[in-house]
């Protein structure tokens, strides 16, 4: 099962193209904004779509609503899969999108509109910059349920705020607030709620003033200058222990968005 044979929701992600910025909203309030496959592949086909539309400088990524940015993986929808159907899932739709992201050549700003956890983190942590609401917790929380950032989020942590504050957030999986998050440098900056969009679209475009091909070259030398491709490579690997050998599958039985 990959999500072909059933039928799509293209809301689950809302698009809007403002002067030279393309606006993604993760659209699932009622289920914490947590991505499920349908979101995973809007999300793709966003990106796709941006990246190669050379009237669109940069993304703005955000969820629906004042509750939570992302809550991560759908653990519903994982629970209703095989372990085998979890398995190609994690890999052929979530990590290929994470790759993709990883390599997108636009600045992405995350405008984080609430609490950022576990893969909610992950995905916060793709974005180039983060601007985030005083509600807006940070957390890679997955080791409270048997489980590891897999898909980059632990060296990304690493390179952001340092490894010895990396360890005692990955090793506790303690969720922060976005005053300690932006003094560790996860948030850029924490603004008023009600500020938050128009915030990153003044970033947004600030960037799109500049020469395109500038910004791309120098963000580009900026990630290649800090390539973590290969260990991200070994996190999604020693991920798979975690389900073999440990609690990935058992350990958010209870879990209830």
């Amino acid at each position: 099962m990959d999500g072909t044979d059933v039928e799509r929701d293209d809301s689950v992600v809302v698009t809007e193209v403002v002067d030279r910025v393309m606006l993604l909203k993760i659209n699932r309030a009622a289920q914490a904004n947590a991505m499920n496959r349908d979101v995973v592949r809007r999300l793709r086909e966003a990106f796709e779509e941006a990246k190669w539309d050379e009237s669109i400088s940069a993304v703005i990524l955000t969820g629906e609503g004042k509750k939570i940015f992302c809550a991560g993986i759908d653990l519903k929808e994982r629970r209703s899969l095989s372990e085998k159907e979890a398995f190609i899932d994690r890999e052929k739709n979530m990590l290929a999108f994470i790759q993709e992201a990883h390599k997108f050549p636009k600045p992405v700003i995350g405008a984080i509109n609430g609490p950022a956890l576990g893969g909610g983190a992950e995905l916060a942590l793709i974005c180039d910059i983060r601007i985030a609401v005083p509600s807006a917790r940070f957390g890679n929380t997955e080791i409270k349920w048997g489980m590891i950032p897999s898909m980059g989020g632990i060296q990304r942590l690493r390179l952001i705020v340092g490894m010895g504050r990396a360890k005692e957030l990955l090793l506790t999986g303690k969720s922060i607030e976005a005053a300690v998050a932006e003094r560790y440098g996860i948030y850029n900056s924490v603004v008023e709620e009600g500020k938050l969009l128009e915030e990153a679209f003044s970033v947004a475009n600030g960037i799109a003033a500049n020469s395109q091909i500038a910004v791309m070259q120098t963000k580009r030398a900026l990630d290649l200058g800090a390539d973590t491709q290969v260990p991200m490579a070994l996190d999604f690997e020693l991920s798979k222990e975690c389900f073999h050998k440990g609690d990935a599958f058992s350990g958010p039985a209870g879990f209830d968005k």
